[in-house]
């Protein structure tokens, strides 16, 4: 199978995507997905006690924080270019939220929060996008 071939957009057999959590449709199918990181953190309080030492009594997880590499490739034109980037863009100034699928896990409540893309003469026929995500947590206040 010739290379060109497995960078071609199939919906039934990425590995990654990304999914409308309203609609439950998969968004940017014509992005094609080199790498993802995936990175869960947490935060530790430290707090300093009267021997100099320092205790740490509690940890708070954050949100969740994804950063997808993606190719937009144009198949026959710049449209292509321009018609998945705006779609990419448009759901970035929407803030929708997002379903991100991986090989080992599902992601919900993920919002695009930076789009930033490099366009360079050595790859002529291809757009690099970095798509970074961040989890939305929500909280019901209690009375």
């Amino acid at each position: 199978m010739p290379l060109t071939d497995l960078l071609l957009p199939n919906k039934s057999s990425d590995a990654v995507a990304i999914i409308n959590q309203t609609t439950f449709e998969q968004l940017f199918a014509d992005a094609r997905p080199f790498k993802v990181g995936v990175k869960p953190t947490s935060k530790l309080m430290e707090h300093p006690v009267e021997t100099g030492e320092t205790v740490v009594d509690h940890r708070v997880i954050q949100p969740l924080e994804i950063e997808l590499s993606v190719f937009l490739m144009s198949k026959s034109n710049y449209q292509d270019y321009r018609s998945v980037y705006a779609q990419l863009k448009q759901a970035f100034e929407k803030g929708d939220l997002l379903t991100v699928q991986t090989r080992a896990a599902s992601y919900a409540n993920m919002v695009i929060y930076e789009i930033p893309h490099t366009e360079d003469a050595d790859v002529f026929d291809a757009i690099a996008v970095t798509v970074k995500l961040r989890e939305v947590k929500y909280i019901e206040p209690q009375y």
